[in-house]
């Protein structure tokens, strides 16, 4: 029963993407009979929560199969042929994701003897290994990721530019600056750009000042997280996995070139958890008050470059607090240096006579919810109702419900005034909440609609794709005193660069990294099965990345990848940390 539930969730599902069974469905079938015979004695078969992880993984396929196709769950109650064959394939994704995840969370407790005496060897065996990652943990990652990078550093030199961080330099340039765009990271992008046109009077060189810094820094912070494996004493196949990673995902390699606020933020982000988890490491010893200050100095800085850094701040220390007090010090050290950060950010708004940001800017879900209800119901807005959203649409009703986009709510949001009044505002969330209660089935489908590539693994990344390859020759340039331009004018390597890294993003396996559902869905998992370890306390070390898939469900774009850096640049990291059987409870124990 189990197989042919497997086949038909599994290899149906490739068959009819393949248009054909072909030797790779056998040969994937293959496989996979093979790892479930190998983890079919493990102990945690039987655990619950395998089950229960295993539905919702399989819950989140099917509808996400569902709103990617026709933009609703209509294909699974439709008709009740649909509702058969949704069931079907429920039981099936459920059967397989459940034997998927035996392997490693077999691992994980350490049940599998196989795997624990040869793929979680902590031991460097031979001379690479030894050199990697014991004599020079920091500066040969560091030499591996600057050589794998240079055929990107030559071919786009200067660097590239997103087109955000082009309205959010043109704002500011032109006087029209508000805080929609965080004040201090504002300053420093366009500080660093004059400061270069000073030095070199050049461009490029100016662009390059900021792009080459910000590259330069990834690789420090990447190497020093290799550095922090090591002091985990993560097993050796991950801190292979990591060195490749950072090295050759195309994504860091692209975005960490790009001129973007979310670029510099995953690289502090993931600098503040690789501090987080080193002064953890390192214990009581000698040092660590230093560590302890540098940790507040450097939580200042998710704060700098991203307006919602404070909250995520907040989130992290909270989250500390409730489930390991042992390190109220570091709580409390990150709690200071974010409110630090939010106080010079206010100063220097104050100073620069920035205005705060619109509130239409935290509405991207309610006012998403509004959009569809008028596209599914018009005909029911009654003449009140029309009177509140009118007062905030700066636009007819129809065309609020023409401009909807079901996966970016920007269309939208652009529709509303700018800063309504608090009386307009008030009327506006309370029809809302009146609209929702006759048609809640249109609000949850707007939301799962906006939010639902955010945990379905075979929905590609939206809009931006797997990075930024230019540099916007055609933008107006002229009125901001700086014109970049690519210094290679032959755009062939370029192109093959690009060629590659998408060639990359479809490989089997090697694309699940590009999915924004994938590594929720690793996340999710690492923890459901942490506690299970004897280590539910430990929870807390996974706090910053459920706090930025937080944000991303209110975000105003689905499934973009932009948003998920963060938590991707922390995979190896958080990898790692569930794997510490040495250590597994030690946490827990001591309060």
């Amino acid at each position: 029963m189990g197989i042919s539930v497997l086949a038909q969730a599994f290899l149906g599902t490739y068959a009819l993407a393949e248009d054909g069974w072909g030797i790779a469905g056998l040969f994937i079938f293959t496989g996979l009979t093979v790892m479930f015979g190998q983890v079919k004695k493990c102990g945690i078969r039987k655990d619950r929560r395998l089950t229960l992880l295993a539905v919702f993984f399989g819950v989140c396929t099917v509808v996400g199969r569902s709103y990617e196709a026709v933009g609703s769950w209509n294909m699974l109650v439709g008709t009740p042929v649909l509702v058969c064959e949704a069931i079907a394939d429920l039981l099936g994704f459920c059967f397989l994701y459940r034997g998927v995840l035996l392997l490693p969370a077999g691992l994980l407790q350490g049940e599998c003897a196989a795997g624990k005496s040869r793929i979680l060897r902590r031991d460097c065996r031979g001379r690479v290994e030894e050199i990697l990652f014991e004599r020079h943990p920091f500066l040969v990652p560091l030499a591996v990721m600057f050589l794998c990078s240079l055929p990107v550093l030559i071919s786009f030199f200067p660097g590239t530019l997103e087109a955000d961080a082009y309205r959010q330099l043109a704002n500011m340039r032109s006087g029209d600056w508000d805080a929609h765009y965080p004040v201090m990271a504002s300053l420093f992008m366009d500080q660093v750009l004059r400061l270069g046109q000073l030095l070199f009077r050049n461009d490029n060189l100016a662009f390059f000042l900021y792009t080459g810094t910000q590259y330069f820094l990834q690789w420090l912070v990447f190497a020093y997280t290799m550095t922090v494996l090591g002091r985990m004493r993560t097993p050796v196949v991950i801190r292979w996995g990591a060195l490749v990673y950072f090295s050759m995902f195309s994504v860091f390699q692209m975005y960490g070139y790009t001129m973007v606020k979310d670029s510099m933020f995953y690289i502090v982000f993931l600098l503040f958890v690789s501090l987080f988890a080193d002064i953890i490491m390192r214990g009581a010893g000698s040092g660590t008050g230093r560590l302890v200050a540098a940790f507040g100095v450097v939580s200042m800085l998710p704060v700098f470059f991203r307006n919602n850094g404070l909250h995520l701040i907040i989130f992290t220390a909270a989250a500390g607090f409730l489930l390991c007090r042992k390190y109220k010090m570091l709580y409390a050290a990150m709690l200071c240096g974010a409110f630090a950060g939010a106080l010079i950010n206010g100063g220097a708004a104050k100073l620069c006579g920035v205005e705060g940001g619109s509130v239409r800017e935290m509405l991207s879900v309610p006012l998403q919810q509004t959009a569809r209800y008028l596209t599914e119901h018009y005909d029911e807005v009654t003449p009140k109702e029309r009177k509140a959203l009118e007062g905030i649409f700066e636009v007819e009703l129809q065309e609020v419900a023409a401009l909807y986009q079901p996966e970016i709510s920007d269309p939208v949001k652009d529709c509303v005034a700018y800063r309504p009044d608090r009386e307009v505002l008030a009327a506006y969330l309370q029809v809302w909440g009146q609209q929702f209660l006759k048609h809640p089935d249109t609000y949850v489908q707007a939301f799962l609609n906006h939010t639902y590539g955010y945990f379905y693994p075979d929905r590609e990344c939206f809009w931006e794709g797997i990075g930024v390859y230019g540099i916007g020759e055609s933008w107006p340039w002229d009125g901001m005193d700086l014109n970049p331009w690519f210094v290679l004018e032959n755009g062939w390597m370029r192109e093959q660069i690009r060629q590659v890294h998408l060639w990359m993003s479809h490989l089997p396996v090697v694309s699940s990294l590009y999915s924004c559902g994938m590594h929720n869905f690793v996340l999710i998992g690492m923890c459901a099965f942490l506690p299970g370890s004897g280590r539910r306390r430990e929870l807390f070390f996974f706090a910053p990345c459920v706090g930025c898939v937080l944000i991303c469900l209110i975000s105003p774009v689905n499934a973009l990848i932009r948003y998920m850096l963060p938590v991707m640049a922390c995979l190896p990291l958080n990898l790692a940390w569930c794997f510490m059987p040495e250590t597994a409870g030690e946490i827990d124990k001591a309060d």
